[in-house]
């Protein structure tokens, strides 16, 4: 049944889509069958030559004032986030909405000959040229301020950080950052004035109606001598429109004009590195401080750690907001807050690492769309020295030489992320943000690049925050962990301590631990050591456990003390993976609110279907005692 109605309504959508097409699309088949008969008769063409000079002429004037002004206003409105921008969008938005003959009203009082301004023109904005541009002008130009600032919102805030952190100045950061990166929106919202300035009657009509633009002349020829003295000025008006469509469709932005401006403003670094034993103060130790303000929570988080931090938590936690703020790129959240990082040399001395020494490598490998890899990269050559075999290497390594000469807007999520750690590495910096760098990556490569990236961290001495949620990638790329929840430390220590020890279930779930269960009343006196911190709930992982039939002991290590855990448990799913399965087992205790939910891995010979139920047994020392 629900086939059948997709295909209805399909099938309806198709049926509706190509009668709109028809609408559209036949009157323009008809005038060019019209077309065809009447160009034998060019006296019928008389007046329509001037007339495309003044629609041309105007309509070129009004798309060059809206790309070299209009575009930019775009840009700063999208950017800005004063209650001024908003009132100033409303009001540019206005022109768009307003009957045409309303438009032509409102220019005349503000610049007719009598008015306050049109004294400025000496009466020369009225059945002028003049006149006619600034009518296309008025009614043109909001489509494409509004387009533009539509197609600058798109793009990732750190775009522009990254443009600022290399070395742009504001307005080159436009010009050979937002503006290629935004080009193809930009390009339609010009197109979008072009088809509005090449339109207009009514304000024109009004403002100038001397000398005859196109639109003026099919009027004025309409109303003295009907269809047939009026097709030779619609065929023109349309194929004028369209040869212009065209060719605005097509224009591309000079990409290899904006890598070279990028080359010549970035800060160029002197660092020469070579070899891998550059003497440039050995990171000990990190103290990263940093407070904010964000939607949902305060951002405080204060630790000391060492050479490699990983920071773990769930998503929304604040983790990447906390990258953002040490490395200053606070605009990326749209918040003020204060950030700084020290590093403690062997001397016992705490230094401040400034910005330009600390790189940024965000989630999704966020590139400069209209470049390509190699470009990137040496980009990143140029801000630190880095001689070519470093180049070479980290190519090499990250498997980039296929893609060198792919632009990054073509790139897979992975490429995208591998592409931008070696641009990271590249630059040499003294700390390195990692904001989930391998998360586009499948398991088996993830490996081998995490095993490549922590070796070269070694080698060049570059100290790393790491932000993961996967506890292996975490346990591999750091010494410390960090687990941070809504915005502040939910624990910290050294990576095995975390992972052994975790303070609570928030933290055992997010360093491995696949079960968390209530922990019965009668077990607390197996565990010791608490007496001021009893013990609520137990963590375990899933290939600790042991299955056996209801109410059945089972052939245990007589020197490992086991618990049985009470109620039973019974089989939801199960999963042949090969040399084990992999249950799922839902806990039913006569005293819980819900059923809580467990994951096994069993090895043994009896396999278990769905709907089984079965006794679940642990050695206490896998079983970890939390107090929430």
């Amino acid at each position: 049944m629900y086939g059948v109605k997709s295909v209805g309504f399909r099938g309806l959508f198709s049926a509706l889509a190509l009668a709109l097409a028809l609408f559209l699309v036949l009157p323009i088949a008809v005038l060019a069958y019209y077309g065809l008969k009447n160009i034998s008769h060019p006296s019928s063409f008389s007046q329509v030559g001037e007339a495309t000079w003044v629609s041309l002429a105007a309509s070129i004037f009004a798309v060059g004032v809206s790309l070299l002004i209009g575009v930019p206003l775009g840009y700063l409105l999208a950017r800005s986030k004063s209650p001024w921008s908003r009132i100033l969008t409303v009001l540019l938005r206005l022109p768009m909405g307003l009957p045409p003959m309303v438009a032509g009203v409102i220019l005349l009082l503000t610049f007719g000959p009598y008015a306050l301004f049109g004294k400025v023109f000496a009466g020369h904005f009225v059945d002028t040229l003049l006149g006619v541009c600034g009518a296309q002008t008025f009614v043109a130009a909001p489509f494409v301020i509004e387009g533009s600032r539509g197609a600058f919102l798109q793009l990732d805030p750190y775009l522009h950080w990254a443009g600022r952190n290399i070395g742009l100045s504001e307005v080159e950061n436009f010009v050979f950052v937002g503006l290629p990166s935004a080009w193809s929106g930009v390009r339609t919202s010009v197109l979008l004035g072009w088809l509005r300035a090449m339109g207009e009657f009514g304000a024109t009509v009004l403002v100038a109606f001397h000398p005859y633009s196109l639109p003026i002349l099919a009027f004025v020829n309409f109303d003295g001598g009907g269809l047939a003295s009026t097709l030779s000025v619609v065929e023109v008006t349309v194929l004028v429109t369209l040869v212009g469509a065209i060719g605005l469709s097509a224009i591309p932005y000079p990409r290899k004009l904006a890598f070279t401006s990028i080359k010549r403003s970035v800060k160029k670094g002197h660092a020469m590195i070579s070899r891998s034993d550059i003497d440039r103060g050995t990171v000990e130790l990190l103290k990263v401080e940093v407070a904010c303000r964000l939607s949902q929570f305060d951002l405080d988080l204060a630790f000391t750690s060492g050479f490699r931090t990983s920071v773990l938590g769930y998503s929304g936690a604040g983790k990447s907001a906390l990258l953002a703020g040490i490395v200053g790129a606070w605009e990326l959240y749209g918040v003020q807050g204060k950030g700084r990082v020290l590093w403690s040399t062997k001397r016992g001395d705490w230094l401040e690492i400034p910005g330009s020494e600390i790189v940024l490598v965000p989630q999704f490998g966020a590139l400069f769309p209209h470049l390509n890899v190699r470009e990137h990269l040496e980009i990143a050559q140029m801000r630190s020295g880095a001689d070519s075999s470093l180049f070479d290497r980290l190519v090499e390594v990250f498997d980039l030489d296929e893609v060198l000469e792919s632009p990054a807007k073509t790139l897979s999520g992975g490429q995208r992320q591998r592409a931008s750690i070696a641009s990271g590495i590249l630059q040499f910096p003294k700390l390195i943000l990692l904001d989930e760098p391998f998360s586009a990556l499948d398991a088996p490569r993830r490996s081998g690049y995490q095993l490549a990236l922590s070796e070269l961290l070694m080698q060049f001495n570059i100290a790393s925050i790491l932000v993961t949620h996967d506890i292996s990638e975490a346990a591999i790329l750091g010494d410390s962990i960090v687990v941070v929840s809504d915005g502040s430390s939910a624990q910290f220590g050294s990576s095995g301590e975390v992972i052994r020890a975790p303070v609570n279930s928030l933290v055992a779930s997010l360093v491995g631990y696949q079960n968390i269960i209530d922990c019965e009343p009668e077990w607390r006196p197996v565990f010791d050591g608490l007496p001021s911190k009893p013990c609520n709930k137990l963590a375990f992982r899933s290939n600790v456990t042991i299955l056996t039939a209801p109410d059945v002991a089972a052939d245990f290590d007589p020197l490992a003390k086991w618990l049985r855990l009470s109620g039973a448990f019974r089989v939801a799913l199960a999963s042949d993976m090969g040399d084990y399965q992999r249950l799922v087992l839902f806990r039913e205790t006569d005293g819980s609110t819900e059923n809580q939910r467990v994951v096994v891995e069993h090895r043994g010979e009896f396999d278990y279907t769905v709907g089984m139920t079965c006794s679940l047994w642990c050695k206490v020392t896998d079983l970890i005692p939390l107090t929430s």
